[in-house]
């Protein structure tokens, strides 16, 4: 019997790896909001940012992947896709209701931690999804 090596969880995605990935119309959002969360984290308090820029355009690399990915994107911004809800509006409908807590920012995240609902910036937008 002979011993695999062990492999550890990657904890933080490699840009490198994101930016192959991605097709090449996603380059320049990818880098520019990754160049801006970089900067960010020679702060202690920007580094979790950085994490979750990362995490979010791993995702976004493996997303655009497939078939009808943008198109399903723009009708689902735009509010035309096939019924359903979009998060923020569900989210503003169970706290209305008292489901659940109201929003709270934390202390020490980045002013632009969030975006407005809590989703990702869009890639037309100039900003791709970089976390507000």
């Amino acid at each position: 019997m002979t011993a695999e090596p062990v492999r550890y969880r990657e904890d933080m995605p490699d840009p490198r790896d994101i930016l192959r990935e991605l097709p090449v119309r996603e380059h320049e959002a990818f880098l520019a909001i990754y160049r801006e969360a970089l900067d960010g984290a020679r702060d202690l308090e920007g580094w979790d940012y950085l994490r979750r820029v990362l995490r979010a355009w791993r995702a976004r690399a493996v997303a655009v992947k497939r078939p009808g990915f943008y198109e399903a994107e723009e009708a689902a911004l735009n509010g035309t896709g096939d019924g359903g809800m979009l998060l923020a509006d569900y989210i503003a409908l169970r706290r209305a209701a008292g489901e659940l807590p109201a929003a709270s920012r934390r202390e020490g995240a980045p002013p632009d931690a969030r975006a407005p609902g809590g989703c990702l910036r869009h890639v037309s937008e100039g900003a791709g999804p970089g976390l507000r």
